[in-house]
C-alpha cells in the first residue's frame, strides 16, 4: 500500500534498492532480510547482469523462490566482482506487516508480508487503510507527536513468527551451510579417529588384563597342584 512519494527516500548512485523483511539498521548490511515486493532498480549494465544472474541461480535454488533465491545470492563474488552498488531499504519508510513502520510521518509504502493466506491479508489491509485515513484526520501538531500507530499485524500475526522462523532456517542452512560444514567435519572426523584409537587402546587393555588374570589363576592352579604332590 503506498501513501507518500517514495522518490526522496531513495539513495542517490545505486543501482539497486529493495525493501525489507528486517532491517538491521544499515543500508550495506548483507544481514538485511530483502522482500522482493519492493525495489527500485537503475537500468545499466551492472543491473542488468545482476538479474541475469539472480534468474540463473534458481538453478542452484531449485523449488526457492525468487525472494530466497536473493536472500542466498546477496553474498555472492559474483556481485562483488560485478560492481553492483546495492541498497537496503529502511523499514522506518518502506515497511510491512514483519517489521511494521513506527512512525505514520515517514512511512511511504506498506507491504503484506509474513501473511498466509489472502483473508488474512485482505483483512488487515482494509484495518492499515483505517489508520491511515484516521492519521490523515489529525492535526498538523497531532501528526507530529505519532500518537498512533499501525494495529497490524492482527490476523497476519500467527503467521509472521513462522515465516521467519523459516526464513531463518533456509539462511543459516543455505549461506552458511559450506562454513559450518568446513569447519565441523575436521572436527567430527577427528572425533570419530580418536574415538576409535581409545576404543582400540581400551580393548586392548581389557584383553591384556584378562590375559593376565587368567595367567594368574593357571599359575595359581599350578602351584597347588604341585603343593599335593
Amino acid at each position: 500500500m503506498w501513501f507518500r512519494d517514495p522518490f526522496p527516500r531513495f539513495h542517490r548512485d545505486v543501482d539497486f534498492q529493495i525493501a525489507c523483511d528486517h532491517f538491521t539498521g544499515s543500508f550495506d548490511d548483507v544481514e538485511n532480510r530483502p522482500n522482493g515486493g519492493f525495489n527500485f532498480v537503475k537500468s545499466n549494465n551492472r543491473s542488468i547482469e545482476f538479474y541475469k544472474f539472480w534468474y540463473s541461480s534458481q538453478e542452484t535454488y531449485p523449488g526457492y523462490h525468487d525472494q530466497d533465491v536473493l536472500n542466498f545470492i546477496k553474498v555472492d563474488p559474483f556481485i562483488t566482482d560485478l560492481g553492483l552498488k546495492m541498497k537496503f531499504l529502511d523499514t522506518a519508510n518502506f515497511g510491512g506487516l514483519c517489521e511494521p513502520s513506527k512512525d505514520l510521518n515517514k512511512v511511504c509504502t506498506m507491504h503484506v508480508n509474513c501473511c498466509i493466506g489472502m483473508d488474512s491479508k485482505l483483512h488487515d489491509l482494509r484495518i492499515m487503510l483505517q489508520d491511515w485515513k484516521y492519521y490523515l484526520t489529525l492535526a498538523p501538531n497531532l501528526k507530529r507527536l505519532s500518537i498512533i500507530s499501525w494495529r497490524v499485524p492482527q490476523k497476519c500475526r500467527l503467521t509472521t513468527h513462522s515465516c521467519f522462523l523459516i526464513q531463518y532456517f533456509d539462511l543459516f542452512f543455505t549461506k552458511r551451510s559450506f562454513f559450518f560444514l568446513s569447519i565441523l567435519v575436521p572436527i567430527i572426523i577427528f572425533c570419530f579417529v580418536l574415538f576409535l584409537s581409545l576404543m582400540a587402546s581400551f580393548f586392548s587393555a581389557l584383553i591384556l588384563w584378562s590375559m593376565r588374570v587368567h595367567q594368574k589363576r593357571v599359575f595359581r592352579r599350578i602351584e597347588i597342584l604341585n603343593l599335593r604332590h
